[in-house]
């Protein structure tokens, strides 16, 4: 039972930080950069053929995202815990297919682990939470300022219109 448990919190985990990297340049294209590394198809392969099922480099990614956006990154005992994970799985595949795993019995406080594990888990998606706000407001702002350009195109062209 301790194998597709592990696996399937570690899969979630890596899933919602390659979703929040997604968030996360879109936020930063939407902001104007023009970072090539920041365009949909390169995230895409590099989240495939780069960083795979690696969670510290996946984390490590988002991290640098949420620092260009002036958020709050990942909290250090989270970072902890999923560097635990991933000395344990590297690869991501560990968890997936058991062979992978030491032949060594240890005893696991379950209750603990499941514990930490759903406080990492909640952490990691709060990230999303959180750009979930922002673009509500970097919309907000967008809309504002193409009102703002409108408004002075109408001014430019009406005086323009009584120049002539």
């Amino acid at each position: 039972m301790l194998l597709p448990f592990l696996y399937l919190y570690r899969h979630a985990i890596e899933l919602d930080l390659k979703s929040a990297i997604r968030v996360a340049t879109r936020l930063r294209r939407n902001n104007g950069e023009s970072d090539p590394s920041l365009a949909t198809k390169a995230v895409a392969e590099r989240l495939q053929k780069k960083h795979g099922h690696r969670l510290m480099a996946l984390l490590d990614e988002l991290d640098g995202h949420l620092t260009a956006l002036n958020l709050s990154t990942t909290p250090k005992d989270v970072r902890k815990l999923f560097d635990r994970i991933s000395a344990t799985d590297p690869t991501g595949e560990s968890f997936r297919y058991g062979s992978g795993l030491a032949n060594e019995q240890d005893q696991i406080d379950f209750p603990a682990l499941a514990k930490a594990l759903k406080y990492a888990y909640t952490m990691s998606s709060a990230s999303l939470d959180m750009m979930d706000a922002y673009e509500a407001f970097q919309s907000d702002m967008l809309e504002e300022q193409r009102a703002i350009e409108a408004e002075i195109a109408a001014d430019m062209r009406a005086e323009f219109e009584d120049w002539y």
